[in-house]
Parts: C-alpha cells; sequence; structure tokens
C-alpha cells in the first residue's frame, strides 16, 4: 500500500530545509570524507613505499591537534582533486606536478619543498604532516631532576594554572606525545602557555627548561654516564647539553662546544648555570669544522652528539604565528645545509676516540639532510649504525628515496612526525667507531679543517675567514689560577654570607679565572684545562662565581670582586638571609626593590646588611641590601636570564 503524499506545504516546507542545510551538507561531507578514509587505509596498513606508518589514533585529539580553518579548507580541496591519489598512499605518482603545486599554493610551502617531501614519505603523509604543522604545538617541560621531581613540579605548575592533560598518576593512557616525553622526564602543557612559563621563579631558578618531546629523546639516545668524557659539538643554546649534565649527574667532563657567536655563547653558558649543569662543563668557543685540526686533541671522547644546524622543517609548528623562512627554502638551501652537515659529522667521528659512540640529529624531515648525510659517512669512515635505546614512537629511516635505495641498516634510524608522533620532526642516528682502519679511512678523505700549525697561527691573529664581527664581545682565553691577592678578594666576597668565607678545601674544587671572570671548578676539570692548547678559546669552565675589578682609590688600591647571580648555587645554605613573601619574589625576580610588608624574615644580616634572597619555598632569588629594615634593595637577581638579551634562556 503506497503512503498517502504529503500536503503541499508540508513538500514546500522540506523543499526549503534542504536548499537551507545544503551549504552545511557540502562542507562537512569532504572532511568526513577524508578523515574515514584516511582511518580505512591506516586500519589497512598501506604504507609509503619508503616510510612505515605508526598508529596515529591517539593523537587524533581535538584537544591535542587542533587545526586552524584555513588549512582544513586547504586540505579539502587537495583531497577533492586528487583523492584517488591520496588513498592510494604510495607515493606521488598520478598527481605530478600539479599536486605539488597545489600543495605549495595551499600551504605556502617553496615547490621544490614540496617535491622532496613528497619524494620522501608519500602523498598522503606530506599532506597531513604539512596540515598539522599549521596547529600550535604543546608546550614541552623537561624536568631538572636535580632540584625536584615530575610530580611535584607538574603540581606547582597546574596550581599557577597551568593545563596539563593527563594527571601523573591517571589511569588513562597516555598518547604518542606523553609518553616520548615521560620518557625524557617532562610532561606538556596543552593550550595557550602561561606568559610566566618562561620567565617565571621556578623557571629562572632551574626547576625546568622548555623543550620539545622528540628533543629531549636525544640526549636519551647518546646514553652519557656519570665519569664519562663526553662532547657536545653545536651545543648552543644548551637544552640538548644542559639534559647531558644531568644524565651524569655533573660527574665527568663535558666539553660544549659552539661556533664563536656573542648571543649563542652566553646562552650556552647561562642555560647551563640556571639548570645548575655546570659544573663539570667547559664551554668553548670554535668553529667545529676546526676543532679536529688541533689534534691531538687532549681528551679521549667516549661520546659525541652532533645536533647539527638544519632546515627546522620539523619545528615549523612552533612559528605558525610567524613567516616562518623554512617553508621558504629551496632545494639548492637544502643542498648546502647537507654539505655542511656532512663536514661536521665527519668532524666528530674524526674527533671521537675509538669504539666511541656518536649521535647525529637534526629537526628536519628531509632526506637530504638525514639519510644521505648518514649514508655519505658511512662511505668516508670506518663507522657503522647501532640499535638505539628503547626509545618510544617513531619510524625507521627510509628504505629509498627517489631513485636512491639506502642501506638496510638505515632502518636503524628513527623518524619523528607531527602527525604521527604529535612531536615535532626529528632525525636521530647513533654511528660506533670502528678502531681498525680508522685513520687510513681519515687519510682517504679531505681534511675539512686544514693545516693545524696554519690554522693556529690564523686564529692567534685573528685572520680567520669567517665570524670575526661574531667573535667580538666574547671573553675567552686560557683558563688560568687565581694569584694570591685575587684569591683573597674572592674569599673575603663570601665572607658576608658565610662566616667561614668558601671552604674549597673540604669541596675539591679549585679557582680559574677567564680574564676577568672568576670560575669554581672541580680539581679534575682544572688539570684537564692544563693540557689544553692556549689557542682553544675557552668562554667558560665550572661555575662562573664572579667578575674581579680594578684595584680603586676607594677602596684602598685593593683588587675587588663582584659576586655573581650565577653562583647562587653556592649560597643555598647562607647563614645571611631575606626570605621574601610570594608577592615579594615575583617582584625581585624583575629587577624592583622590595617594601617591609613583603619581608618574612631575616636572618643574620651583619654590618654589610647584604644578604641572600629567598622565597618561601627556600629558592635563592639573587642578592639584597637591606635599609633599615623597610626596604630591600636589588643588587642581582635571577631575572637578568630574561631581561639581558646576552642571556637568552627559551630553548628551541
Amino acid at each position: 500500500m503506497t503512503p498517502p503524499p504529503l500536503p503541499r506545504a508540508h513538500a514546500t516546507l522540506a523543499f526549503f530545509a534542504s536548499l537551507a542545510f545544503w551549504p552545511i551538507y557540502t562542507c562537512l561531507k569532504p572532511q568526513a570524507r577524508l578523515w574515514v578514509r584516511g582511518s580505512r587505509a591506516e586500519n589497512a596498513g598501506t604504507p609509503s613505499p619508503s616510510i612505515t606508518l605508526g598508529n596515529t589514533t591517539s593523537i587524533r585529539s581535538k584537544a591535542v591537534i587542533q587545526i586552524p580553518p584555513y588549512a582544513k579548507r586547504a586540505s579539502r580541496k587537495i583531497w577533492r582533486k586528487f583523492r584517488k591519489v591520496l588513498e592510494q598512499g604510495q607515493g606521488w605518482g598520478g598527481g605530478g606536478r600539479k599536486l605539488a603545486k597545489d600543495l605549495a599554493d595551499g600551504f605556502a610551502y617553496n615547490l621544490d619543498l614540496v617535491c622532496m617531501l613528497l619524494d620522501a614519505i608519500g602523498a598522503r603523509n606530506t599532506l597531513k604532516f604539512m596540515e598539522v604543522c599549521e596547529s600550535p604545538m604543546p608546550t614541552g617541560i623537561r624536568v631538572n631532576t636535580l632540584l625536584t621531581n615530575i610530580t611535584q613540579l607538574a603540581i606547582s605548575l597546574s596550581q599557577l594554572g597551568a593545563k596539563i592533560k593527563h594527571s601523573l598518576d591517571s589511569p588513562e593512557p597516555l598518547g604518542s606525545l606523553e609518553r616520548i616525553a615521560r620518557s625524557g622526564e617532562g610532561f606538556c602543557i596543552y593550550g595557550k602557555a602561561p606568559s610566566w612559563v618562561g620567565s617565571g621563579m621556578l623557571y629562572l631558578s632551574g626547576h625546568y627548561m622548555l623543550q620539545g618531546g622528540a628533543s629531549m629523546l636525544v640526549p636519551l639516545a647518546l646514553e652519557p654516564r656519570p665519569g664519562e668524557t663526553v662532547l657536545d659539538l653545536c651545543a648552543a643554546p644548551g637544552g640538548k647539553t644542559s639534559a647531558i649534565a644531568l644524565l651524569m649527574r655533573n660527574k665527568g667532563i663535558l666539553v660544549a662546544n659552539d661556533r664563536p657567536n656573542r648571543r649563542r655563547i652566553s646562552a650556552l653558558a647561562s642555560n647551563q648555570h640556571r639548570m645548575h649543569a655546570c659544573s663539570n662543563t667547559i664551554i668553548t668557543a670554535l668553529d667545529a669544522l676546526n676543532m679536529k685540526s688541533l689534534n691531538p686533541f687532549p681528551l679521549n671522547f667516549r661520546k659525541v652528539l652532533v645536533d647539527a644546524p638544519c632546515s627546522g622543517l620539523g619545528i615549523l609548528r612552533k612559528y605558525i604565528s610567524e613567516n616562518s623562512k623554512s617553508k621558504s627554502r629551496s632545494r639548492q638551501n637544502i643542498k648546502l645545509l647537507a654539505d655542511n652537515q656532512k663536514k661536521l659529522l665527519l668532524a666528530a667521528i674524526d674527533i671521537a676516540g675509538a669504539n666511541a659512540k656518536i649521535v647525529y640529529s637534526t629537526c628536519s624531515v628531509t632526506a637530504e639532510e638525514n639519510e644521505e648525510v648518514i649514508s655519505y659517512a658511512l662511505a668516508k669512515r670506518n663507522v657503522k649504525l647501532i640499535p638505539l635505546p628503547s626509545l618510544p614512537g617513531g619510524s625507521p629511516g627510509l628504505k629509498r628515496y627517489g631513485s636512491t635505495l639506502f642501506h638496510p641498516s638505515l632502518s636503524l634510524c628513527r623518524r619523528f612526525f607531527p602527525h604521527i608522533d604529535g612531536t615535532d620532526g626529528f632525525f636521530i642516528a647513533k654511528f660506533q667507531k670502528i678502531r681498525e682502519g680508522s685513520e687510513k679511512a681519515r687519510e682517504n678523505s679531505p681534511r675539512v679543517g686544514g693545516n693545524s700549525e696554519k690554522f693556529r697561527a690564523d686564529l692567534a691573529s685573528g685572520d680567520r675567514k669567517r665570524g670575526r664581527r661574531d667573535e667580538e664581545g666574547i671573553a675567552s682565553g686560557k683558563a688560568l689560577a687565581l694569584s694570591k691577592v685575587e684569591k683573597e678578594a674572592v674569599m673575603a666576597s663570601f665572607k658576608h654570607f658565610y662566616p667561614l668565607g668558601l671552604n674549597l678545601s673540604e669541596r675539591s674544587e679549585k679557582l680559574l679565572r677567564i680574564r676577568d671572570r672568576v670560575f669554581l671548578c672541580p680539581e679534575k676539570i682544572a688539570r684537564t684545562l692544563v693540557a689544553f692548547p692556549k689557542d682553544l678559546p675557552v668562554a667558560s669552565v665550572g661555575t662562573y662565581i664572579g667578575t674581579l675589578t680594578p684595584p680603586r682609590e676607594s677602596s684602598g688600591g685593593e683588587v675587588g670582586f663582584k659576586l655573581s647571580v650565577t653562583g647562587l648555587g653556592l649560597l643555598q645554605n647562607s647563614t645571611s638571609r631575606i626570605v621574601l613573601t610570594a608577592k615579594g619574589s615575583n617582584a625581585f625576580i624583575y629587577g624592583q626593590n622590595i617594601l617591609s610588608s613583603d619581608i618574612v624574615k631575616t636572618e643574620g644580616i651583619g654590618a654589610s646588611r647584604v644578604g641572600v634572597v629567598f622565597s618561601t619555598e627556600g629558592i635563592p632569588l639573587g642578592i639584597g641590601k637591606l635599609k633599615n629594615r623597610k626596604i630591600v634593595e636589588n643588587l642581582a637577581d635571577i631575572g637578568k636570564y630574561v631581561r639581558d638579551e646576552d642571556n637568552l634562556g627559551i630553548i628551541s
């Protein structure tokens, strides 16, 4: 029996209702089709010819990845036009140049760069990578285990208003990004990070470092141990360097090198001091390509990290609010970077000791900067790839790139992708240097650094071809022992805070100076520096505690000493204390003077009226001078790390 026809009024209403909902239907249908087809392809396990996909369902949470509308529109348009190519997930065959051009136009990339991504990871992965790179990246927090632990810090930041997605004791399974961060003693803050994250009291006092999840895995891949001799060849601004020092528990010798650039060396030194990871660190300012020209180097490095300068294509999510120049990289730009990376890796292998382990990493996803560099090193040096330690997430290295087939051992490398692991894009590989034939392999390859004696002569005369302007302002040189008069000036300064001064014999440490700056370092480090070449520019060694001042008439013609805020760790147990409220502490770290209403108590303040300023939690904030018990004059505070442009402390 056929149903009766609808009344004319009802039919008219249905017709107009369909017209009203038609635009909504046309907008939602392609996006729904995109995700359904994408999930079907993943469930079917259809891989790209050059990369094995991981399970991406753990990061498909709107709380983690929030794709902006313009990126969704561009993605939908490309899916409609190249649906068959994208559903296959293999290469970019049928799409050809048109697919590459639409991707480049839709997401504002250089066309050469899009073609390189398509060759490396295929069409579907390239689209997902570019789409996710338009979304904001959660803020990674790496915990300083010398001062606190992950649970205490997460609670403290949550109470201050930070949005931490998973509670640390929650039975809810962690997503890929969180698992990666937790393995590196870290976690993530989701949503817009509060303004105080990179300038608050806990940050300035070294309780944590801002660092991406995949970046936290690089020091774990190196596996540094206490007592070893380790080299970080391209160390600035110091995120991975401080993590290495903490894994070594500040025992052993860590040489952190970077090119002679004032801002980079200052950032490296300030971050090492802020994170209390400086006592076993020697910071040198030397072009890494010339370091091996100082053979024989006085140290036998057992572990070497090469975190090479790269295109930064893996960290595009950090710069979505800016016009990132990484998107405009051309094939020629990438080639120039790759050539430099090959030279850096060869230099690292040459300077490493026999059977040493070398880790190579970049924050890029191109094959030119990763697999091709690894293949070059395998061909030019007597090294082999070895398995990485157990790290969460990641995909094996590429098996092929375009028409190039890579050695099967490159599957031991690890790639991290934003659209698969939720982290920054990263690449990590680990070598072992083979003793037999390593010298012969070095002789068969052209030297990068040139003649050792000629380089030393050029360095002494200041006639190097590059970086002369960058070197201006870097206080580097030979580390020397203090004279008796200089040592007395330093000890007298510490008597303001300790009745007995600084007892070096109990600490097994020595005072050294580089020009007018004074450092406190372990005796083992001091003995090592004696063997350093005189022309090797050392910028910092151990803990920087202050600066020697020339004799003045007002001081009776005696050498003076100005204590630095970077030496606050030595004053943790000072008997001269000024304790402030939470409000007063926050004001003090930004250079303000403090009124009596924000002073909780004072202890052991002598005739000089100078004492170490603490928060109520016992965190040393700086040095202050008490005036009539009404005002604490700010003489030095830990906030200088963010106020001084030469001591930038935020890590990429």
